[in-house]
């Protein structure tokens, strides 16, 4: 009989492994970029690495940039409200 050998868990990608965010506007349906990077339209939900990144929001006549920090572990969310042109 054979011993099992025990798997050894992949190697994490060097900056960490993707962390799972959630993007929501008011009103829905906006275009988002990230990074400079078209990626799709609110709401939406992507896995990006962890660090600092650029979200942008756009109808095509407004945008608004946010700076974001992206941590391992946390599940993030983000809502970009027209009406008083914030990012939470």
């Amino acid at each position: 009989k054979v011993a099992a050998v025990p798997r050894r868990p992949a190697p994490t990608p060097v900056g960490g492994a993707d962390v799972p965010i959630k993007l929501f506007s008011s009103p829905l349906g906006l275009n988002v970029d990230l990074d400079g990077k078209h990626i799709g339209k609110t709401p939406m939900k992507i896995d990006v690495t962890p660090g600092p990144h650029t979200v942008t929001f756009h109808d095509g006549a407004n945008a608004i940039d946010a700076s974001i920090q992206v941590r391992e572990g946390d599940k993030s969310l983000w809502t970009y409200k027209q009406a008083s042109g914030s990012v939470n």
